[in-house]
């Protein structure tokens, strides 16, 4: 029994390996491979962008009000994680701070006042204006600017962004 043992050892340590074959890949194969990793990155990098991109629609007259609503007694700080943006239609001076009074009686517009670096506060008014959005205007100056407010989805951070019409700079604010 020992020796068919032996032989049967000597059966499995005496196979021969498979071959192996050899992948060559020519010019074609490359470059096929190459445009196909391109693709791939490309999908991987933007397919989130592409998603949630929305255009900037202006809300209705409804949607203002509750805005509106919302926005009434509040501070708003710039956010400057990624440095302090200015806006050219501001006169490049950053806005670091707004205070959004109280509600006035009848009105699509509130008191606010505008916190610039390095200058004085600056009393404005900021109002609804159908088919545009929000902006805000200083006496018989209307800026171009717009404001939008959004809201968390879980409802724990609230976002206020002015955008410059010709900029297009975007400059955020947290709610304080």
């Amino acid at each position: 029994m020992k020796e068919e043992e032996k032989i049967g050892k000597k059966e499995k340590t005496e196979e021969k390996p498979k071959d192996k074959k050899k992948l060559t890949f020519n010019r074609i194969h490359i470059a096929m491979l190459s445009v196909s990793a391109t693709v791939l990155v490309f999908i991987l990098a933007f397919s989130c962008y592409g998603c949630s991109y929305q255009p900037v629609t202006p809300p209705s007259p409804e949607e203002a009000k509750v805005t509106l609503d919302t926005l009434y007694n509040t501070t708003w700080v710039l956010d400057d994680t990624m440095g302090v943006p200015t806006l050219s239609e501001l006169g490049n001076q950053a806005v670091e701070r707004f205070v959004i009074d109280e509600k006035r009686v009848d009105s699509e517009e509130t008191n606010t006042t505008m916190y610039l670096k390095d200058s004085p506060p600056l009393r404005i008014e900021l109002l609804y204006k159908e088919g545009y959005g929000f902006t805000i205007k200083s006496g018989s100056k209307t800026f171009a600017v717009k404001i939008l407010y959004s809201a968390s989805k879980d409802g724990k951070s609230e976002t206020l962004t002015m955008i410059g019409n010709e900029s297009k700079t975007h400059c955020y604010y947290l709610k304080k």
